[in-house]
């Protein structure tokens, strides 16, 4: 709790507590892993994300920090295999989290393909994931998919604001699907809520 409200320096006292009172307690690794990584301290994150699923390998929400961890850390085939390795445990109670996951880590990747059928047993598990929807958006752009890539984009504005990225990307598939009254209203928003974004840059060099 402390960590999720950013008290840091009570939650590592709390947790390193924890790991003396009982060194082989999963979850206070876990928690601790993910102190460790939002202060920059790579390494000892790993020690104890590593020790965290030693002491408990059908701890899905450990596996899938796990792999989060390593796919932020350019390592993405074993962030891949630690989201599979949680997806394992049939109790898992959001399955939905680990494929997102594994989507964004396969799409960072740049194994596009791979990201879409993650992205899409996410998606399959929980319509309403806002990761997974812009991550299909972002596909179906790309594979030049554009009528999927504006219905995705549709469902991802009614859960989050659209940031400069995402406008632009309305812009760039409005364009190409020929509709001059929604590419314009994107790039209204663009303009007016983020005025000096790189994207609002590129649209004004583009225009």
């Amino acid at each position: 709790g402390y960590l999720r409200n950013g008290k840091l320096e009570v939650a590592f006292n709390r947790l390193t507590r924890a790991l003396e009172a009982d060194p082989n307690y999963s979850t206070a690794h876990n928690a601790m892993a993910s102190l460790h990584e939002r202060l920059g301290n790579t390494e000892t994150a790993e020690k104890h994300y590593r020790r965290a699923v030693e002491l408990s390998p059908m701890d899905s929400a450990s596996q899938s920090n796990f792999g989060g961890f390593l796919c932020r850390t350019g390592r993405y085939a074993e962030g891949e295999q630690r989201f599979l390795q949680a997806l394992k445990n049939s109790l898992y109670e959001r399955p939905e989290v680990a494929y997102n996951n594994a989507g964004i880590c396969m799409q960072t990747a740049g194994q596009d393909g791979k990201a879409e059928t993650y992205f899409r047993s996410a998606l399959e598990l929980n319509p309403r994931i806002p990761a997974a929807l812009i991550g299909m958006v972002k596909l179906s752009f790309d594979a030049r998919r554009f009528l999927p890539a504006r219905a995705y984009l549709q469902r991802y504005q009614e859960l989050s604001q659209l940031d400069p990225k995402a406008l632009w990307l309305g812009v760039r598939i409005e364009r190409e699907l020929g509709d001059k009254t929604s590419e314009n209203r994107y790039t209204t928003q663009l303009r007016r809520r983020y005025p000096d974004s790189h994207e609002a840059r590129e649209l004004e060099s583009k225009s």
